[in-house]
């Protein structure tokens, strides 16, 4: 073998060297996103304060 291809085929099996095909998370990689979107802006009521969102839903008992 060529010195060029041994370096080649060394360098793909060094332990520092991962692409993202390869970072998948059962190997302990990064997570399946690779960027966030950022938050929305804050939105306001009519009267100037901030809205408020529940986060608390009501249980509904459907009989099933």
């Amino acid at each position: 073998m060529t010195l060029l291809v041994r370096a080649a085929r060394a360098r793909l099996v060094s332990p520092g060297f991962r692409g993202v095909a390869t970072s998948a998370a059962r190997l302990g990689g990064s997570p399946p996103f690779l960027h966030i979107p950022p938050p929305p802006p804050p939105e306001f009521e009519p009267d100037g304060t901030p809205k408020k969102y529940p986060l608390h839903q009501p249980v509904w008992d459907h009989g099933y």
